[in-house]
């Protein structure tokens, strides 16, 4: 008898189909696997340059000054300008000296225009005499 069906046809067209359901599976699997290794080199690679960026970061504000270095440096500061104030105190007489003496230095010297006989000696310059009382 000859049957409708031939069994080993059917077989072989179940086992075609399966093969190709299977291989097509396989391909979409691993073309995802594929897209998947891309993105975890991808943000691997992201992770690596947040992690130094985090370094770089916490290394900066371990050296930043804290607030008590602040305000230590405020009363530092502080301190200097109370000196600083005192030393212009101290600078603004000598100032004043200062001015007198180029005001001094600034007038003309007058020659003396006397008739001297010749054993003296020559004419000298004459200026203003000294506060202190010296000739």
């Amino acid at each position: 008898m000859h049957n409708l069906f031939n069994v080993d046809a059917v077989l072989h067209d179940w086992l075609a189909l399966g093969i190709a359901v299977v291989t097509a599976i396989y391909a979409f699997i691993t073309r995802r696997d594929d897209r998947a290794a891309a993105q975890i080199v991808d943000i691997d690679g992201r992770i690596i340059h947040l992690e130094t960026g985090m370094v770089t970061l916490k290394t900066k504000v371990d050296d930043m000054p804290s607030r008590e270095d602040y305000h230590a440096l405020g009363r530092q500061i502080d301190g200097l300008s109370g000196r600083i104030e005192v030393l212009v105190e101290r600078i603004k007489p000598l100032a004043s000296t200062m001015d007198r003496v180029q005001d001094f230095l600034a007038q003309p010297i007058q020659m003396v225009q006397q008739v001297q006989p010749a054993d003296q000696p020559k004419p000298q310059l004459q200026s203003r005499p000294s506060r202190r009382g010296a000739p």
